[in-house]
């Protein structure tokens, strides 16, 4: 028999480091980088007292009672979403979109626990989570996305991989942006496409 060993890992804070456009941005332990800003539309550094991920109060789907009713088309106009917006223009292997997906979707549900906790909240407690992948013809049109977001004052978070693995150089790959209403969003980020696989 194998004795067990007890591994504790303590997650240390993200370094934090303000880019020449004035951007904070938190260097996390993984590939990603993700740039922060408030839900008022300016760019702030996160303090060391703000709570994690983890101390929120998030109510997860199943909990609670009775099932789920199949939504109205207005309650589905409504629903609460999260956009993730793909420049098509780089080469991303399946693998490396999922990771900088991920990095997407985890720190922008992060940044809006902490901006917006209520929205967060109801959308951690619906059943679908819904998630929709948008496509950014280049690296102009995902800043755009970035920064029409942040002068909505919606949470959005732009990622750059450092090109450990797939890029040559560090490259800007997906910006994510909610949760929030379809409605809520910026008409330039209203008409993009979806991707297509």
């Amino acid at each position: 028999m194998i004795p067990s060993t007890k591994i504790s890992r303590e997650r240390q804070a993200p370094a934090v480091r303000q880019t020449k456009a004035g951007l904070y941005v938190a260097e996390d332990a993984y590939e990603g980088e993700y740039d922060f800003f408030t839900a008022s539309g300016g760019a702030r550094k996160p303090t060391s007292s703000e709570p994690s991920p983890a101390s929120n109060d998030f109510v997860m789907p199943g909990e609670g009672s009775g099932q789920p009713s199949e939504p109205t088309p207005e309650e589905t106009a409504a629903e609460l979403r999260m956009w993730l917006v793909v420049r098509t223009d780089i080469d991303m292997p399946r693998p490396k979109f999922g990771a900088q997906s991920g990095h997407g979707f985890g720190a922008c549900l992060w940044l809006a626990a902490k901006e917006r906790p209520e929205i967060a909240n109801e959308y951690m407690s619906s059943p679908a989570q819904a998630k929709i992948c948008l496509a950014a013809k280049n690296l102009n049109a995902l800043e755009r996305v970035f920064r029409e977001a942040r002068d909505a004052g919606l949470p959005a978070v732009i990622v750059r991989d450092h090109a450990r693995t797939h890029f040559a150089e560090p490259t800007y790959t997906v910006s994510c942006v909610g949760p929030c209403r379809r409605y809520e969003l910026p008409k330039f980020i209203q008409k993009l496409q979806l991707l297509k696989a």
